[in-house]
């Protein structure tokens, strides 16, 4: 056996490991908010409409837990995302940061789709604050939507001024 593959042997000996197991947890988390983040840009609107459909969920529940399956249209329970759906677990991680939910529990998903994957319970903290974000971010995604380009545009009516901006330069 070569030097090379003895110490090999011994870094894979949990005993010989310099790292604490607690920096490596947090790297794990560190990795996992990065890549979930990097999921959920480019679908902010849809993020923000998950989160106003979660407040709801979570707002109609007699005991105000729900997971995020509850907060899934049935008709969509049954069918994948066509994106992979990664952005989705961005939508109780932000509220929870906010301080509007806590997680109380782990069970398995519904979707046939996550194959019975984890997926956490949910519950509201303060009812009042939650129907509050919950307005607030009902009516940005009605803003959103407004504003949106038709597709296939870039976003001006004539093409003349795409960025809508009144010119006062003669």
């Amino acid at each position: 056996m070569t030097p090379h593959n003895r110490d090999l042997d011994a870094r894979r000996n949990p005993d010989n490991w310099p790292v604490d197991r607690s920096a490596l947890r947090s790297e794990g988390e560190r990795r996992r908010d990065h890549g979930m983040a990097a999921a959920a840009c480019p679908k902010a609107l849809r993020v923000r409409a998950g989160q106003v459909a979660l407040l709801d969920a979570l707002l109609r529940s007699p005991d105000g837990t729900a997971t995020i399956d509850d907060a899934t249209a049935p008709d969509d329970l049954r069918a994948a995302f066509t994106d992979g759906g990664q952005w989705r677990g961005t939508v109780p991680r932000a509220l929870a940061a906010m301080g509007l939910i806590d997680k109380v529990a782990i069970g398995s998903s519904q979707r046939p789709s996550r194959h019975a994957g984890t997926r956490g319970v949910w519950r509201l903290v303060d009812r009042t604050k939650g129907i509050i974000a919950r307005c607030r971010f009902s009516a940005a995604v009605n803003l959103a939507l407004r504003e949106t380009p038709p597709a296939g545009t870039d976003g001006a009516s004539d093409g003349s001024n795409p960025n809508q901006e009144d010119s006062n330069r003669g």
